[in-house]
């Protein structure tokens, strides 16, 4: 499990490392800190022995000005083997590449998933949406690491999900067997979203579902949960269901419930655990932690608190 970026305190971003945690829990720092400012509100996902993070925000003030201290269009990517950063895009002549505007608080997410299937996607980079420039976004991407390209697979529109921010993507072989079902949960577009969305690489399109169209114990609508894929299921954990009236500055009411969707039913199932866990909370992160546990670190609790924390969850 890695961790990298974020704040210390509201819009204050810090720490230029990448963090490792081992399977036995000691954690272990990268000596290598990414060029530039460091990041909050990005985006990250791995394929193989590397991390690619894209976009986010140097911190600054809440506004979509194009400044330093806004949206950022990057993509970095950290090599776990050598402890290393570098520019997958580094060299190509800007004008002619075709690459996402700059964003923070999107949803990102890697094929890695798709390696039982052999597939050629396994490696690939997914992300929707986010906030850019302008607003909030809604279009979805795919970077390809093997030849540094990437490919709009759909540029948003009406017929895509509604613009948001702090949802989550996950990427499953399609049930047909041919290209990619990916399934974006939730998010913020201005309000809480209860609504999923799959995109079928195939067929190039969207399906919406809304939720009384989700099926088992259907989770309240939420943003900012963090969520880890485990075969063909999601685990979603937390997330924020009433937002903060200051804002990024400030705390929402969030949630410690836990959930697995089945990516491919689209069905939920609530998860009976044990009372004295991790408290309620959003913007943490998680992962797969060994064979059998998810890790769950970090967050914002409900008195504005950044949280350092680490809870370990057995999947029996």
């Amino acid at each position: 499990m890695a961790v990298f970026g974020g704040e210390d305190a509201p819009r204050n971003a810090f720490d230029r490392c990448v963090h490792l945690l081992d399977p036995g829990g000691s954690w272990k720092q990268g000596a290598a800190e990414i060029p530039g400012l460091p990041l909050l509100g990005h985006g990250a996902a791995s394929a193989g022995p590397k991390l690619f993070v894209f976009g986010g925000r140097a911190g600054g003030p809440n506004t979509f000005d194009g400044s330093t201290d806004g949206e950022r269009g990057e993509l970095w990517a950290y090599d776990v083997q050598v402890d290393a950063w570098s520019q997958p895009l580094e060299g190509c002549d800007k004008g002619s590449v075709v690459q996402p505007e700059p964003r923070s608080f999107h949803a990102m997410c890697s094929g890695q998933a798709l390696k039982n299937n052999n597939s050629d996607e396994s490696d690939s980079i997914f992300m929707f949406g986010g906030c850019g420039l302008h607003g909030r976004l809604n279009d979805l991407w795919c970077f390809n690491p093997h030849s540094s390209t990437w490919n709009c697979l759909c540029p948003g529109g009406s017929e895509a999900p509604t613009p948001r921010g702090g949802a989550s993507l996950a990427a499953v072989s399609a049930p047909s067997g041919n290209g990619v079902r990916l399934v974006l949960v939730y998010g913020f577009s201005g309000k809480q979203q209860g609504d999923l969305a799959v995109f079928d690489t195939e067929a190039g399109k969207w399906t919406h579902v809304p939720q009384e169209g989700q099926g088992g114990d259907v989770p309240s609508p939420r943003s900012v949960f963090c969520s880890t894929t485990v075969g063909r299921r999601l685990f979603c954990f937390g997330g924020e269901r009433v937002e903060s009236d200051a804002g990024h500055a400030g705390a929402g009411e969030f949630t410690n419930d836990a959930y697995f969707l089945d990516l491919d039913s689209l069905s939920w199932q609530r998860l009976q655990v044990n009372e004295d866990g991790p408290c309620a909370r959003g913007w943490s992160g998680c992962g797969l932690y060994g064979k059998d546990h998810v890790a769950v670190f970090g967050g914002l609790d409900s008195s504005n608190t950044r949280l350092g924390d680490i809870w370990t969850l057995l999947l029996a």
